[in-house]
């Protein structure tokens, strides 16, 4: 009887590239993906034998035809509750194939620490509109904000989508009017 080994790692140094490494019966596999958006590029490479200098490459390029559809759209990018754009406007678009089940929007400052969620069941609403505050009415700090959508189809798969919001209370808050005669 003859033993194989199987199993591997991926590590993603970046969201649009991943690199594998593996062992399939026995034998050392290395490769790279490429990605972006729905579209991905695959590359492998294969010892024939564990003892082989022969190998086998393979490339794989495809359009994923996912079952989820989802985006984040902030406006304005950079906001200040004390100036003119005291709210950001977030745009969710959140549509599964199977249909959604539960729904999560998370607010993260940059140490990780969540400073708002809204949470639901079924389809996620289309907009919501957030005032730079934690749930006991202070304003945020300044600084960069994470935005992530979670949803979960009725089969249970997960997906996650990010985006970011900054807010500067910086910005100057003065409107004046000039007159040319």
């Amino acid at each position: 009887m003859q033993n194989f080994l199987f199993g591997g790692l991926e590590y993603k140094p970046y969201s649009c590239l991943a690199i594998r490494g593996g062992i399939d019966h026995s034998v050392a596999t290395a490769g790279f993906g490429l990605s972006s958006g729905n579209y991905f590029i695959d590359y492998s490479i294969t010892s024939m034998t564990a003892t082989s200098t022969d190998y086998n490459h393979q490339v794989t390029a495809g359009i994923k035809f996912g079952s989820f559809n989802m985006g984040i759209k902030v406006s304005p990018k950079i906001f200040s509750p004390s100036g003119n754009k005291k709210t950001v406007n977030i745009n969710i678009v959140g549509a599964t194939k199977y249909g959604t089940k539960s729904w999560q929007v998370v607010i993260r400052e940059s140490k990780g620490n969540v400073v708002k969620r809204l949470e639901g069941k079924d389809t996620p609403p289309e907009s919501f509109i957030w005032d730079a505050k934690l749930e006991n009415g202070n304003l945020v700090k300044d600084g960069d904000y994470e935005i992530e959508l979670t949803l979960i189809d009725k089969v249970n798969e997960t997906e996650r989508v990010l985006s970011t919001v900054t807010v500067d209370t910086r910005i100057p808050s003065a409107e004046s009017e000039m007159e040319i005669q």
